[in-house]
């Protein structure tokens, strides 16, 4: 009989626990900002976060409105289907869109509901006059159309996908090939004569403040207002102005094939037109083997001199090698990132030491990099007898030269003698016993390369880029194999052919005179 009383206490206790937590839980404001405007009466006007995420106006338990925040069940669902008691048309041109309470419906359900629909009110007066009070309490249009209105950003976004135009970026266009496409093309503006740029275009966008303010005074006025829209320009990122920086000339470096054969000359065209209009983006690499791709007979090079094993020897893309050094130039006088880079195992004639460039098909290969804020462009002019390189894009702080520097001459070559069995030098020795010079010899040397940076004349700094050592070139003396074939015959005199002549024709004067004529007509 007395066991049963701690449980019967105990159940009580709980229950007016639960009770207790559930009213402090439901009831409660829940501030996000400190900060408020304090009433006449004392009370702290707050905005709180609720359970859907949007703002409340709560004073000492109750609303901005003055309702109760634990409203009836009858009274939430009478306010979720009465949809026509206020509506708001937002226009366009010819569009409309027209908005009611069901579009700002509840996000929760129950007693969740029941304390949303306390601090947004149910009826179109209630909301007008939430209007009121949140103005006179000094919140600005933006907080209070949000306030009131739950959902309004997110029904302006999607509006805003609708009738938004967004800008357009001014365009750079670089026409390396040569000035008619320049001039032809349809752009507002010209910088040089290789380059235009298109103009940008503003953007426009749904001017949100305007529309808070304009809302909120035509909502006070009727139940069922029509809001325009109204825009606020939108600038492009990119401008034509500043595209105008990225066209400045950066550099030039020109060397000379005059004494190439065809075969060269077409291998040097060919590869100086794959990156012929190339553009760098900041950041970007360059590598010349990926531009021009597998120099071979397929791909249209042709044979020519290469350096191989230390010698000059044919081989599939010849010349090559003195295109890759014109880009190399270039790009050390306009201020690149050079990321790889390689002398020739010989001195080369058409660029001083410490300033070739070697490329071959995978061992070797010319890289370098954009550090640059803007674009870098890339022209490649192939003249009659040079080849041409220009770098475009910002302007550079400094005017950079060259300065090479040999340290050292090395004379230990040799004097080499070769039989000619695989073929090679066929051309110029191919027979037996006959031996040809192909090379002389060639002393090699030690060397160094600088950079020069000028701020006007002044040399600001030095730098050494490079620190080379290219072997001698040993003489070569080719003897050919084949045997000389023999000389062809001589052919036999022809023989003297004399027209028929008659022993009267001999004495007779008229006759020796024809006689005289027939002879002097067969030689």
């Amino acid at each position: 009989m007395y066991a049963r009383k701690p449980v019967r206490r105990g159940k009580v206790a709980a229950f007016v626990c639960l009770a207790a937590a559930l009213f402090a839980f439901f009831c409660s404001p829940k501030a996000v900002f400190a900060g408020g405007r304090r009433t006449a009466d004392g009370g702290q006007l707050k905005i709180a976060s609720a359970q859907n995420g949007h703002g409340d106006f709560r004073r000492a338990g109750r609303d901005a409105a003055g309702l109760d925040l634990c409203r009836k069940k009858d009274g939430i669902l009478h306010f979720v289907q009465n949809d026509k008691d206020y509506s708001i048309t937002v226009a366009h041109q010819s569009r409309q869109w027209r908005w009611t309470e069901r579009d700002f419906a509840f996000e929760n359900a129950g007693i969740f509901a029941a304390r949303d629909a306390g601090r947004r009110g149910l009826t179109y007066a209630e909301k007008r006059d939430n209007i009121r009070r949140a103005r006179a309490a000094g919140f600005n249009a933006e907080q209070t159309a949000q306030y009131v209105f739950p959902a309004l950003d997110a029904k302006l976004d999607v509006l805003g996908r609708a009738v938004d135009i967004p800008p357009t970026d001014a365009k750079l266009f670089f026409y390396p090939f040569n000035n008619a496409q320049c001039t032809t093309h349809n752009a507002q503006l010209k910088v040089n004569s290789k380059f235009v740029i298109e103009r940008e275009k503003e953007g426009y966008r749904i001017d949100r403040k305007r529309f808070y303010a304009d809302l909120l005074r035509a909502f006070l006025k009727s139940p069922a207002p029509s809001v325009g829209l109204k825009f606020e320009p939108v600038p492009a990122p990119v401008s034509a102005k500043a595209l105008r920086e990225f066209a400045c000339f950066k550099s030039a470096f020109v060397t000379s094939f005059s004494g190439s054969g065809a075969e060269r000359r077409e291998n040097i065209r060919r590869s100086a037109a794959s990156f012929n209009g190339r553009r760098l983006e900041p950041g970007e690499e360059f590598s010349f083997n990926k531009s021009t791709g597998p120099r071979t007979e397929e791909r249209g090079y042709q044979e020519a001199k290469i350096i191989l094993n230390g010698r000059f020897e044919k081989g599939s893309g010849g010349g090559v090698c003195q295109t890759s050094t014109t880009l190399y130039n270039a790009a050390l006088l306009a201020g690149m990132q050079i990321v790889e880079a390689h002398r020739h195992s010989l001195p080369v004639s058409y660029v001083a030491p410490s300033f070739d460039a070697a490329v071959s098909g995978g061992a070797m290969d010319l890289r370098f990099a954009n550090p640059g804020p803007g674009p870098v462009f890339i022209r490649s002019d192939f003249l009659e007898d040079t080849l041409r390189v220009e770098l475009y894009g910002v302007k550079n702080p400094y005017r950079i030269e060259r300065r090479s520097e040999k340290l050292q001459e090395l004379t230990d070559y040799e004097d080499e003698f070769l039989v000619d069995t695989e073929g090679k030098y066929r051309d110029v020795a191919p027979y037996r016993g006959e031996r040809v010079r192909v090379t002389y010899p060639k002393a090699g040397l030690v060397s160094k390369g600088y950079l020069r940076y000028y701020a006007g004349r002044k040399l600001v700094r030095e730098v050494c880029v490079r620190n080379d050592r290219y072997a001698p070139q040993n003489g070569l003396t080719v003897e050919g194999t084949l045997e000389r074939p023999a000389p062809p015959p001589e052919p036999a005199p022809p023989a003297l052919l004399l027209p028929e002549i008659r022993k009267y024709d001999i004495m007779n004067p008229w006759g020796a005179y024809s006689l005289y004529s027939a002879l002097s007509n067969s030689r």
